[in-house]
Parts: C-alpha cells; structure tokens; sequence
C-alpha cells in the first residue's frame, strides 16, 4: 500500500510542477522536471524509466501533454488550470486503496467528533489554517453525536457521483424495516450530524434527501444515473429542502428581545428580514421564510424572548408565551 500511495502522491506532484499549456510556454524536459522533485521536501526521487513511465501514463489520461523540444528531449506541459488528472475514474487498485483512507478519516473524525474537519473533508467551505487549539466550529443547536457513517457506503455514493453512474442501495429507515431502492445521486449534502444524498429513487422524477448513516450497503451499477432536469443544490438550500420544508414560503412575523433581538439584528434570518424597534423594548420582526421543522424548532427554543404575532401563510401558528 505504501507504494501505492507514493505513486498516487507522484503522480499528481509531477502534474502540478508542470506548467500550464500556453502560447509562449516551453514546458519542461525530463532533467528540468527531475531538478523540481528534488526540492520536494521529503521526496524520494525515482528512477528515470518509472518517471518516464508516469509521464505516459500522464499522457494517456489527458492531464500531460508533450512539445516537441529543441533539440532531442521533449518537453512537457500540464492540460488543465487544476493541477488535477484529468476526468478518468481511478482504477479498481487505486480505488480501494482510497476507500481505506476514506475508512481511516471517517474513523478518527467521528470518533473524536470532529464534524468541522469533516465538512471540510467532504469539500464544503474551507476553515482558515489555524488548527485546532487555535479555532473551533460549533453549531448554534443542540450538539449531537454525529451519525455512524460506513466509509464502504460513503466510498460508494462518492464514487457514483463521481462517475454518474445509478447504485442499488440497502436502506433501512428508522423502525428498522429495509428496501432496496435504485437511487439516482444528485449532490451530497452534511447538515448538522449527517450526511445526506439528494437521489432520484427508481423511476420517480422527484428526488428525495437520504441519510447515508441508514445505508447498510452500496453497489455500483452499470447503467448511468438519470440526471434530474433543473436540480440545483443551491436552491434546494435556499427554499429549505435542506431543512424537511416542501418549499412553502411564510411570511413569519414576532417579537423579539433580549439576546434573540441582538442576534438576529447581527446575523439576519435571510436578506427579507425587517426588525423595527417597538416602544416598551424589543423589536417587531417580519420576514420571509420556508416553512420548515427548523423554524419550529427556533420558535419554540426563543422561549419569553419571542412572541409570534402570526405566521401568514393560510395558517396561523399559536407560539407559547413564556412569562
């Protein structure tokens, strides 16, 4: 495993030292390139048949391209702005070889509770470099345990998505009864504790949010995953499908004050948001927003600090006045 893994690393240094294809780029030759993985620190620079090697393999996936040279030595260059190799799915080797790595990460996040690093793991927003005694992400909710997450089951729907391709997964819901659905994967999203894949299911057009921590298993099938028309994850977060809301927007109006009145003011429910102060304290709230659990759940949390005065949308919801 360990060459492996140099080879992986390899592969993807030499294409990142390479310069980019351009009109007056000359590349670099084999000796020049060999002189730049030297000053690697920490690289053990191999033979010149292996980096000959890596070089055509480069070629063949499409991240490597070679310029004729000046004299005898051709020069190399890098295709993409990325630095990446290129669009080729990893082979059945490599690829379990990383499935463990994923199995390695999974373990010592969700052990230690490290749900920021694994927001970041997964390529959600970046945190600033400052490591951990120096910054910590904690969620404005009820701190929960995330759910256990098989990294089998996450390599699986990573690796559909990668390569577009449907899976046969083992779900189980939450009074333990399973089903083998065909799920079509969209896009990936971690929503407090959990992880969530927006799939279509069968041959249903709508697509429907599955937590990957109830997949018991994932099989990779032959035929590509059908593409939703329209789906945008984007969206799917702002009209609170992220949040269990059909999408029905409410126009929420209340009174808040005291720490709930400053934090709002500071950090806004959304850019719809009124806050007009009111004689006697506190401020009349009145804004747009999906009607989902979450919100209930603020409500009810806002305890004496908030009064809903109603929520207009052909309902009305009565909040409890907390004394």
């Amino acid at each position: 495993m360990a060459s492996m893994l140099s080879r992986i690393e390899r592969l993807s240094l030499m294409t990142s030292l390479l310069p980019v294809q351009g009109e007056r780029v000359t590349g670099l030759t084999l000796a020049m390139l060999k002189q730049k993985l030297a000053d690697q620190p920490g690289f053990a620079l191999p033979a010149d048949r292996t980096l000959q090697r890596d070089l055509a393999e480069l070629i063949k996936d499409g991240a490597v391209g070679m310029l004729p040279g000046n004299g005898s030595a051709p020069r190399y260059v890098r295709l993409n702005d990325e630095g990446e190799m290129g669009g080729e799915i990893l082979d059945e080797e490599s690829w379990e070889y990383l499935l463990l790595q994923v199995k390695q990460e999974l373990s010592g996040l969700v052990s230690a509770n490290q749900l920021e690093r694994l927001s970041k793991w997964l390529g959600l927003p970046q945190e600033m470099a400052l490591g951990e005694t120096k910054l910590r992400i904690l969620p404005d909710s009820l701190r929960l345990q995330p759910a256990h997450i098989d990294y089998r089951v996450l390599g699986g729907v990573l690796r559909s998505l990668k390569s577009g391709q449907a899976i046969r997964v083992i779900y189980q819901d939450r009074e333990g009864k399973r089903s083998e659905p065909v799920l079509h994967p969209q896009a990936l999203l971690q929503r407090g504790p959990r992880v969530y894949l927006y799939a279509m299911k069968n041959d249903e057009l709508a697509d429907r949010m599955y937590a990957i921590d109830r997949m018991v298993s994932v099989q990779l099938m032959q035929q590509p995953a059908r593409e939703m028309v329209g789906f945008d994850l984007d969206q799917r977060v702002r009209n609170g499908r992220a949040d269990f809301s059909d999408g029905q927007i409410i126009v929420f109006e209340a009174r808040v004050r005291g720490y709930l009145e400053q934090l709002i003011y500071d950090c806004p429910l959304n850019d719809s948001q009124q806050l007009t102060p009111l004689d006697g304290g506190g401020s009349y709230l009145k804004v747009s927003i999906p009607s989902s659990g979450q919100l209930l759940r603020w409500i009810l949390a806002g305890g004496g600090m908030l009064l809903c005065w109603h929520l207009a949308a052909c309902r009305t919801w009565a909040c409890p006045k907390a004394e």
